[in-house]
C-alpha cells in the first residue's frame, strides 16, 4: 500500500524496507533533526493507513457476505427498479375517453336545437336518440360522437345550457398496450404470410398445397382480425363518445273529469240501451241461414220419431189381432 504526504513514497514495511524520496525534497531536507520528524510524521501515517486497510477489508467482507445473504429474487427486483423498461420511441398514446352528462334546462324546445348546432359546431354526430314526454317531464337521452380533442370544449358548451347539473364525468381507458401488442402481432403475422405464400410457390404435392392454402387462410384471418381491432382501437381513441340527458321538469296538476248532469247520463243511458236492443235484433236477423237450417233438423227429428211411434202403434195392433180367438157366430150372422 502507497501513502503519499509532503512529496514522499513510503512502501509497506512488512513487504519491503526500501524508502524513495524525491529530490527536489533532498534539498529541503538540511538537518537530522527535521529528518527524525519527517520519519516520525511517516510513522503515523503508515500506521493510520493500516488502520483504514483493515477497516476497508472489513466493510467489503461485510458487504459480500451481505450480497451473499441477499436472496436472488430481491437482487432481481433491485436490478429491475433501478432499470425501468423504456417504452418505444415515437408512439403515441391512445387513450378512449367516455363522458357521461346529465342536466336540467329552462326550456326543452329550445335547448334542443342549441345541442345540434353545439355537435355540428365541432364536427360531431349524433349517433343514437330517446326522445320521452311525460305529465311531469319531457326526457332525451342522447349518444354523440365528437373529437377527442374537443372533448372538454363540448362538454363546457353543454354544461352552460343547464339550470341545474345532475351529474358529469369522464372515464378514460389506455389502450396503448394492447394497440402496440396488436401491431407487434400482426408484423409477425405479415412475415408468416409470406413465408406460407413463398412456400406454397415451391410446393407441387397437391396435398402439400392443401395444408399450406389451409394455413394461410388461418393467418389471414388473424389478420383481418387484428387489422378490424387496431381500426376499431384508432377510431375509439379518436372520437370520444357522450352520453347525454337533457330534460326539462312541467309542473303537473291533476284535474278531475267534469261529469255530466244527472238527466243528460240518463238520456245516454236509454240511448246506449236502445242501441245494444237494435244491434241484438239485427245479429238475430242476420243469422237466417243458421234458424232455417236448425228449423229443418228439428222438424226431420219430430217426423222421424212420429213415424217411428206410427209403425210401433200399428205392429201392436196387429199383434193383438192374431192372438184374439175367433168368434163363431160371426160367420152364422154373416149367412
Amino acid at each position: 500500500m502507497y501513502i503519499y504526504g509532503n512529496g514522499l513514497t513510503f512502501k509497506n514495511p512488512k513487504k519491503t524496507k526500501r524508502l524513495t524520496i524525491n529530490s527536489a525534497n533532498l534539498h529541503a531536507v538540511t538537518n537530522i533533526k527535521t529528518m527524525k520528524s519527517i520519519a516520525i510524521v511517516l510513522s503515523m501515517a503508515l500506521l493510520l493507513g493500516c488502520n483504514s486497510k483493515k477497516e476497508a477489508v472489513s466493510n467489503a467482507e461485510n458487504f459480500d457476505f451481505a450480497e451473499e445473504a441477499m436472496p436472488a429474487q430481491q437482487v432481481g427486483k433491485m436490478m429491475m427498479d433501478e432499470a425501468p423498461i423504456a417504452k418505444p420511441e415515437g408512439v403515441k398514446q391512445m387513450v378512449i375517453r367516455n363522458a357521461y352528462i346529465s342536466i336540467e334546462v329552462q326550456n326543452y324546445e329550445l335547448s334542443r336545437p342549441k345541442v345540434d348546432s353545439l355537435v355540428s359546431l365541432y364536427k360531431g354526430r349524433i349517433v343514437t336518440e330517446n326522445m320521452q314526454n311525460f305529465d311531469s317531464q319531457k326526457t332525451n337521452e342522447f349518444t354523440i360522437r365528437v373529437p377527442a380533442a374537443l372533448l372538454d370544449k363540448v362538454q363546457a358548451d353543454i354544461v352552460a345550457l343547464a339550470k341545474r347539473v345532475d351529474y358529469q364525468r369522464v372515464e378514460s381507458t389506455d389502450v396503448t398496450e394492447e394497440y402496440i401488442d396488436l401491431e407487434a402481432r400482426l408484423s409477425n403475422q405479415k412475415k408468416v404470410e409470406v413465408t406460407f405464400t413463398n412456400l406454397l410457390r415451391k410446393t407441387k404435392s397437391v396435398e402439400e398445397i392443401l395444408k399450406i392454402e389451409s394455413k394461410l387462410s388461418e393467418i389471414r384471418a388473424q389478420i383481418e382480425s387484428s387489422i378490424g381491432r387496431m381500426k376499431y382501437l384508432k377510431t375509439l381513441s379518436d372520437f370520444s363518445t357522450i352520453y347525454l340527458t337533457l330534460y326539462q321538469k312541467i309542473d303537473y296538476k291533476y284535474e278531475p273529469a267534469k261529469s255530466k248532469p244527472f238527466f243528460e247520463r240518463l238520456k245516454k243511458a236509454f240511448t246506449l240501451g236502445w242501441s245494444g236492443v237494435v244491434t241484438f235484433f239485427l245479429v238475430v236477423i242476420g243469422l237466417w241461414p243458421v234458424w232455417l237450417l236448425g228449423a229443418g233438423v228439428w222438424g226431420g227429428i219430430i217426423y222421424y220419431k212420429a213415424r217411428k211411434k206410427r209403425l210401433k202403434d200399428e205392429l201392436k195392433h196387429k199383434k193383438k189381432d192374431k192372438n184374439k180367438p175367433k168368434n163363431p157366430f160371426d160367420n152364422k150372422v154373416l149367412q
